[in-house]
């Protein structure tokens, strides 16, 4: 029997309870607009997650930046252990 993806359980810091397919891969805005946080907090706190795609970019004369994707597993780990 197939077993359904996980549910996000809200963390004491705030982070709703969104159901995310854990095969899925999200933008720091996506997870935005599903958490109601914003994406600065969103890029803290994945920041030093393993399992983040980055692809940094650093521009001449320009601040640099980094590009992140969050595979939905990684989003869903992230979330239970701030759960703990």
């Amino acid at each position: 029997m197939a077993q359904s993806p996980p549910i996000i359980r809200p963390p004491t810091v705030g982070v709703p309870s969104v159901p995310l397919p854990p095969g899925d891969v999200f933008t720091p805005t996506e997870l935005k607009k599903c958490w109601k946080l914003s994406e600065q907090t969103i890029r803290q706190l994945f920041q030093d997650e393993g399992g983040v795609l980055r692809r940094g970019e650093t521009l001449r004369g320009r601040r640099s930046y980094t590009a992140l994707r969050i595979p939905g597993a990684v989003a869903g780990r992230a979330s239970q252990a701030r759960n703990r």
